[in-house]
């Protein structure tokens, strides 16, 4: 299941600032100038203007100040509103920034509602870039998801899909992300069927662009094969996960190293499930943080080091014990067992049937 720290990193993967088209730009003035030149001139040093204020937002949000930032993309942002009017792509792309600004510094519904603006305008201006589109959607699609808000978090990544597939054809690499966003977005619902199935559109799209061996082939073999053990179909996801190892892992295996494997993959792989109780007040007015585990299993699946890398200190010494209790699923590498690593991550689960104030790292 995809970690909430990992959507937030993913999110600002998103979003680095672009600078705002030059195409809504008037074309130059002649020399000679009447009333109505000279307007056009100043309409056009004023759009100068606030190019030079996002070029310096894009400077200073790679040097990861943000704040500095803040007053540049506000008035780059008002520069485009009063000279172009509020329906214009250039005023998108100002938006567009300054929500980016936001969203950096994790003021979430502040950049929901900018980003909310951005797409209503490019909804009235059909010659947009589709790819600017749909990044828009999965970026609101992303929001929703950390807002708890999963149903309208489906609906936006399903309708980025839909555009996706409209704009670039159904076999395109656009398509990739909002297809594992989704996929994800299931796993954490427990909605595995729904999930197995977008993943093996993404298996299937990926051995078309990058070829049936790439790493990122058996990335996503990984992750098909855990939904359909949680499925419930045992066999055909042991035939995935063996295809998926052998992509992965083989060259490791050779070295007699262990097998790394991505937190979800260890949490789809423990036998039973692990929890360490917490209030929800607690995580609210005491500030406790979710546990990371960093673990290391021999070949048996059994657990022989567990060490909390991060989260609140309080939950430390019961988390270690938790996880040194548990078992994983052997892995298996071109049929022999071979010991795993990798680091177990904790998550607030709300459903009542896990107890509503657990933390879990649990299939």
């Amino acid at each position: 299941m995809i970690n909430r720290r990992f959507l937030s990193a993913l999110l600002l993967a998103m979003v680095g600032p672009v600078v705002a088209s030059s195409a809504n730009k008037p074309p130059k003035t002649p020399a000679r100038q009447s009333s109505q030149t000279k307007s056009t001139n100043s309409m056009d040093q004023r759009l100068i203007e606030a190019e030079r204020l996002s070029a310096e937002v894009v400077r200073l949000f790679q040097q990861g100040k943000f704040e500095e930032a803040m007053p540049l993309a506000k008035s780059a942002l008002k520069i485009r509103e009063g000279v172009l009017g509020p329906n214009d792509p250039g005023v998108a792309h100002a938006l567009d920034n300054l929500a980016r600004l936001y969203l950096a510094q994790k003021k979430n519904d502040e950049a929901e509602s900018l980003f909310k603006r951005c797409l209503a305008i490019y909804e009235k201006n059909p010659g947009v870039d589709e790819r600017t589109v749909g990044r828009t959607l999965d970026l609101l699609a992303g929001l929703s998801y950390k807002s708890w808000d999963f149903g309208k978090a489906e609906e936006l990544y399903l309708r980025a899909i839909a555009f996706k597939e409209k704009a670039f054809g159904p076999n395109d690499q656009q398509l990739l992300y909002s297809l594992e966003a989704l996929a994800d977005l299931y796993a954490y619902r427990f909605e595995y069927k729904k999930g197995a199935a977008n993943l093996r559109r993404v298996v299937s799209l990926k051995e078309k662009l990058l070829g049936e061996n790439n790493t990122e082939v058996g990335k996503s073999l990984e992750k098909l094969s855990c939904a359909v053990y949680k499925e419930q179909k045992s066999n055909e996801a042991g035939q995935i996960e063996a295809r998926a190892n052998h992509i992965l892992y083989s060259e490791a295996a050779r070295k007699s190293e262990s097998a790394r494997l991505e937190p979800e993959i260890l949490e789809c792989k423990l036998v039973a499930r692990l929890s360490v109780g917490v209030s929800l007040s607690s995580l609210i007015n005491k500030g406790v943080t979710e546990p990371r585990v960093a673990i290391q299993a021999d070949e048996d699946g059994k657990i022989t080091s567990a060490r909390m890398i991060s989260g609140s200190p309080s939950l430390k010494e019961e988390t270690e014990k938790a996880v040194l209790k548990a078992r994983l699923r052997p892995t298996l590498v071109d049929g022999r067992a071979v010991p795993v690593q990798g680091e177990l991550l904790f998550r607030f689960s709300p459903d009542p049937g896990l107890g509503g104030t657990m933390l879990a790292g649990a299939p």
